[in-house]
């Protein structure tokens, strides 16, 4: 964790700089990135080749902003604040976290936000190329479909989504809405077909591969996926063990608890992923219990 601690500093000019832009307000920031862990880019295996990419553990690799303010900020306020962000070239969008009853603004990456964060001496960011929606599927769907890449992230003006290629547990669910889409579009909009055609096609590629294993590996398959996507998000539980100073039970407990939240989103209404979600996180982390 030394080089993300080193982005402290940085992040503190990040927040003066936002700061100029609300004067009168006490603006707050987060740095959203992705960390590089070990068994990301140091494993034998690193299938899409990460380690010859420049990835190394231990670094964070950015890919937004948050912004929030001390002040209690109404609805109609945080609306301005994001129409702001967006009249000074951001990409804002305005985020409510319900449990917590807080509002909070997103900027997602962008030709400005990549100066801005440049500028500050945040240079670890994620790799972007300005193309539309039908050039960016034709370019990447066969490396989806090939394994090659493990996906990659649209960002539109108001939203941001991720296509996983066929290592990705594409549910009934999915490939249905996908269908389904294309069927309206066939009389609605027919020159828009191609891109949803070739989601289409990666998840059934993804499909294909996946009943290529017995049930009990499918089973097994879905939740190592989802398990490895969830402990990317967090640090390592030896990092949060060396490091904290309350019992190591809490710091345990609290890690599984967190580990389970971010599994259950890729649930996907599976009945036998929720069964045996418990008894899988306990067999993995079983040297710390």
């Amino acid at each position: 964790m030394v080089n993300v601690h080193k982005l402290v500093p940085k992040l503190q000019t990040l927040e003066s700089r936002f700061t100029d832009l609300f004067p009168f307000l006490t603006v707050e920031c987060i740095l959203y990135g992705e960390l590089i862990q070990k068994g990301t880019a140091t494993s034998k295996e690193d299938k899409y080749g990460y380690a010859a990419k420049g990835y190394s553990a231990g670094d964070l690799y950015a890919f937004g902003v948050g912004i929030t303010f001390d002040d209690d900020l109404d609805a109609e306020q945080m609306l301005i604040a994001k129409k702001h962000l967006q009249n000074q070239g951001y990409v804002a969008l305005l985020e409510v976290d319900q449990q917590a009853s807080l509002q909070y603004l997103v900027l997602l990456m962008n030709p400005k936000l990549r100066q801005l964060l440049t500028d500050v001496g945040i240079t670890n960011i994620v790799e972007q190329t300005p193309m539309s929606l039908e050039a960016a599927v034709e370019k990447y769907k066969e490396k989806l479909i090939k394994n090659q890449i493990e996906g990659i992230i649209l960002v539109f003006n108001n939203s941001i989504y991720k296509w996983k290629g066929i290592e990705e547990s594409y549910p009934d669910m999915f490939v249905e809405q996908i269908s389904d889409l294309l069927q309206v579009l066939r009389f609605t909009n027919p020159d828009k077909l191609n891109p949803i055609q070739c989601f289409l096609e990666v998840s059934q590629a993804a499909r294909q591969a996946s009943s290529k294993k017995r049930p009990e590996n499918k089973s097994r398959a879905h939740l190592e996926n989802a398990f490895n996507s969830a402990i990317s998000k967090w640090p390592r539980l030896e990092e949060e063990l060396e490091q904290s100073k309350e019992p190591r039970i809490s710091v345990i407990n609290r890690y599984i608890l967190n580990i389970k939240k971010e599994m259950i989103r890729d649930a996907n209404k599976d009945k036998k992923f929720a069964a045996e979600l418990d008894s899988f996180i306990k067999s993995k982390l079983q040297k710390y219990l």
